[in-house]
């Protein structure tokens, strides 16, 4: 019996391991069919790729060809323009410019942008004032020469006559007055009085506009004509200044550190509160 039972038990044994071995050939198999059919997709997807990248570039190629045989039919077209008789082509070219008897001074070239930026307030300020002063050496220039020819000049500067404002500032006495063309000269006795009144106004004139261009320039600018005893000063002045701004800005800064604190407060209690505390 115990025989029997042993090769009973040895029996089952092995129909359990053929099953489980049909088992294991099953799967492998139907993982192998997996895998073929995958490959066979990614084939399939591959060559759909491959296509659409010659399509691609086949397109590429033929837009090129398009803008090549363009630019081709382009330059002829632009051949046959320019093909022109002598008559027209000289036709083309206006004399509104071309003057080979004048010759004109060239045109300076334009500043970098360094010197711009470095000497462009100090040359602008300079430049107006040179202006101002031409303007006012030509006006008086053209009143001396009014009074000698006894015509009436325009200014450059405003567009006025200059006979009456500026002519009026004088003494009427040293000045002869012009008025519907007639003249009346003032007494012969008075020509050397005139001459120095002249030069005394010119001289104030003067003195007033280098008050003038140091008040425009201010301390920071240093003038042309400038002593040591005058540097000295020009730069104590701005030390001053600069010490100046630099307390303001102090304090400034005290003002708003103070007040972004208050409000920061403020917004604590409102949060912890719900209304301001005063």
């Amino acid at each position: 019996q115990l025989l029997i039972e042993a090769n009973e038990k040895q029996q089952i044994h092995e129909l359990k391991e053929q099953k489980k071995i049909e088992k294991q050939n099953k799967t492998t198999k139907s993982n192998q069919k997996e895998s073929k059919n995958e490959q066979n997709e990614q084939q399939e997807e591959d060559e759909e790729d491959e296509d659409e990248d010659i399509s691609e570039e086949e397109k590429d190629g033929y837009e090129i060809e398009d803008e090549l045989k363009r630019e081709k039919e382009r330059a002829l077209k632009r051949q046959e323009d320019k093909k022109m008789d002598c008559q027209s082509i000289l036709t083309t070219y206006s004399n509104l410019y071309n003057h080979p008897a004048i010759i004109e001074k060239p045109n300076a070239p334009a500043p970098s942008v360094r010197s711009r930026s470095q000497k462009s307030r100090t040359n602008q300020q300079e430049e107006d004032i040179e202006r101002e002063d031409k303007d006012n050496k030509d006006d008086k220039e053209h009143i001396e020469n009014a009074h000698h020819n006894q015509k009436i000049e325009i200014s450059r500067k405003t567009g006025l006559p200059l006979f009456g404002k500026r002519l009026l500032r004088r003494k009427v006495s040293e000045v002869d007055i012009i008025t519907d063309g007639v003249s009346t000269t003032s007494s012969g006795n008075l020509a050397d009085d005139e001459h120095t009144s002249s030069e005394e106004l010119e001289l104030d004139e003067q003195e007033k506009e280098k008050q003038r261009k140091k008040e425009r320039l201010g301390p920071n600018v240093r003038p042309k004509e400038e002593t040591k005893e005058e540097r000295k000063k020009r730069k104590a002045e701005v030390k001053k200044k600069r010490a100046a701004a630099r307390e303001q800005k102090k304090q400034m800064k005290v003002v708003y550190k103070s007040e972004e604190i208050r409000r920061n407060e403020e917004s604590l209690q409102t949060k912890n509160i719900g209304f301001p505390v005063k």
